[in-house]
């Protein structure tokens, strides 16, 4: 699932690699997380563990780093919330994680390093 990042012509990093010609950001990759744990319950069980383990690894890694609003975004996200604030605390927990590669190393020290978890 996350065991790769993609990179612009000049060899820097641009997102998350979802296979298939797929590139996501990490605010983007971690709204799909919110979606998966909290409003697709019909998702394989593995999908939806593998989500909650990304929302609470990004999260606590934004907590850690600064990001203020960890909890407020985890409640906009489990009710379901679509806006422009949700989206942007995303960026700004996203952007509190660090750069792209930073990212992917926390789902990884996460235990999301395979293909196809999601």
């Amino acid at each position: 699932m996350v065991n790769r990042t993609s990179t612009t012509s000049d060899g820097l990093r641009s997102g998350i690699d979802l296979g298939g010609g797929e590139v996501t950001t990490p605010a983007d990759y971690l709204l799909m997380a919110g979606f998966l744990v909290y409003e697709a319950p019909r998702a394989p069980a593995t999908a939806r563990l593998a989500a909650r383990r990304i929302l609470t690894a990004v999260l606590r890694a934004a907590t850690a780093r600064g990001f203020p609003n960890s909890d407020v975004l985890e409640t906009l996200l489990a009710n379901g919330t679509k806006s422009p604030r949700v989206y942007q605390l995303a960026v700004d927990a996203a952007a509190a994680v660090g750069d792209v590669q930073t990212f992917v190393e926390i789902l990884r020290h996460a235990g999301l390093s395979t293909e196809g978890e999601l």
